[in-house]
C-alpha cells in the first residue's frame, strides 16, 4: 500500500510517496496524484525516494500526471535517490525517455530546478 504525504508550498507541492506499489494499488494511485492536481494549481515534486515497487504500470501513472501537468502550463519534477546526477547540476535530466520528466536527487535540487524553469517562462 502507497501513503502520500502533500505538503503545499507556494511555488509548488511536494508529494512524498511511500510504501510498496503493487498491480492492485495502481487504480488508488492515479486517484490520489490526480486529486493532487484539482486541489493543488501548482507546479508538483514527486518524492519517490521511499517507494518500493513503481514497475511499468506505475511509470505509466507518472506520465500521465506528467501530461496533464504540461497541458496546464505546470511542470512534474521526481525526486529519486537513484539518480546520479550532482545536486546542484543544471543538467536537465529524464526520467522515461524523451521529455517525460525533470529528475533531480533531493527535494532543494528540484526546487532550483523549478526556479530556474520559473524564469524561462517569463
Amino acid at each position: 500500500m502507497v501513503h502520500l504525504q502533500v505538503v503545499p508550498g507556494g511555488r509548488f507541492v511536494l508529494v512524498v510517496a511511500r510504501g510498496l506499489l503493487d498491480e492492485a494499488g495502481i487504480p488508488a494511485l492515479r486517484h490520489d496524484l490526480l486529486a493532487v492536481l484539482s486541489q493543488h494549481p501548482a507546479d508538483v515534486v514527486l518524492d519517490l525516494t521511499e517507494l518500493a515497487g513503481l514497475g511499468v504500470r506505475g511509470q505509466a501513472v507518472l506520465i500521465g500526471l506528467r501530461l496533464r501537468l504540461r497541458a496546464r502550463g505546470r511542470h512534474l519534477v521526481l525526486v529519486t535517490a537513484a539518480h546520479s546526477t550532482s545536486d546542484t547540476s543544471d543538467e536537465d535530466t529524464t526520467y522515461g525517455g524523451s521529455d517525460a520528466f525533470f529528475q533531480r536527487p533531493s527535494v532543494p535540487g528540484a526546487e532550483r530546478l523549478l526556479a530556474a524553469l520559473d524564469g524561462s517562462r517569463r
